[in-house]
């Protein structure tokens, strides 16, 4: 699987590091943004999108491993998402499984018809990760205050 790094720090983080005096400050496009401790307007549903995605984005790399391979994919797909893409290990698990749920309730056809046009799905789902990091940013910028900002003058 292609490897998707996703920068995202749950509200309950921010809040307890808040809380212990280590507020989180991340860099989107160099520009270094203070993030509030409270969940943000569209978070949720964002995260609930990004899950959705990663089914797709696991179903694209699944479809175009060579059957061989397929045996370590499945190993290490969930490994990959805890680690490299940050999801909570509940997080991975739903998301493999829905993968194969997904997978499972093809017909054969329509199996064939999606490894068969792999390419433009993938091309697709790369198309939607563009998009879910635009929105993820926008949030963060219309939700979050820049430290630099928050300094009197």
């Amino acid at each position: 699987m292609e490897i998707v790094h996703v920068h995202y720090v749950p509200a309950t983080i921010r809040a307890a590091l808040t809380r212990i005096g280590a507020p989180v400050t991340i860099e989107i496009e160099g520009e270094s943004i203070e993030l509030p401790p409270q969940v943000l307007p569209g978070e949720v549903e964002w995260r609930a999108d990004l899950l959705k995605w990663l089914v797709r984005k696991c179903v694209s790399d699944y479809l175009g491993t060579p059957v061989q391979q397929r045996d370590e994919f499945d190993g290490a797909i969930e490994l990959q998402l805890i680690v490299h893409t940050g999801l909570h290990p509940l997080e991975a698990r739903t998301v493999v499984q829905e993968m194969y749920a997904l997978l499972g309730g093809l017909t054969a056809d329509e199996y064939e018809d999606m490894t068969n046009g792999n390419p433009l799905f993938a091309g697709h789902v790369r198309v939607e990760w563009d998009g879910l990091k635009a929105r993820y940013a926008k949030i963060l910028r219309s939700s979050a205050k820049s430290p630099r900002s928050s300094t009197p003058s």
